[in-house]
């Protein structure tokens, strides 16, 4: 199971309003292709390659979004950091750590 930033939220959130001005089709195909991703990094989250300072981050099959998130393997918990824009500036979440 994972827990999320609550910056990270809200830009899960934001992107699906964007998608969502576009077509509800989109944005349903946005949040789908979110919670598949989300379900590999919850199944396997040591599978995906070290990102920054022992984090990982797994792209979105379809939508140029990342999930950028930690994981404790003592405890196994998983927070994502961010649902990142793969076009805005790198490391900007880098606070939330």
């Amino acid at each position: 199971m994972s827990e999320m930033h609550p910056s990270a939220r809200i830009e899960l959130e934001e992107a699906t309003v964007h998608y969502l001005n576009i077509s509800v089709e989109l944005a349903d195909k946005f949040l789908t292709d979110f919670e598949q991703t989300l379900s590999f990094v919850e199944w396997m989250p040591t599978a995906w390659p070290l990102y920054y300072l022992g984090l990982r981050k797994l792209n979105l099959k379809i939508f140029p979004y990342s999930i950028v998130y930690d994981f404790s393997e003592s405890s196994g918990e998983i927070i994502i950091l961010a649902v990142q824009h793969q076009s805005r500036k790198p490391f900007y979440w880098k606070n939330r750590i």
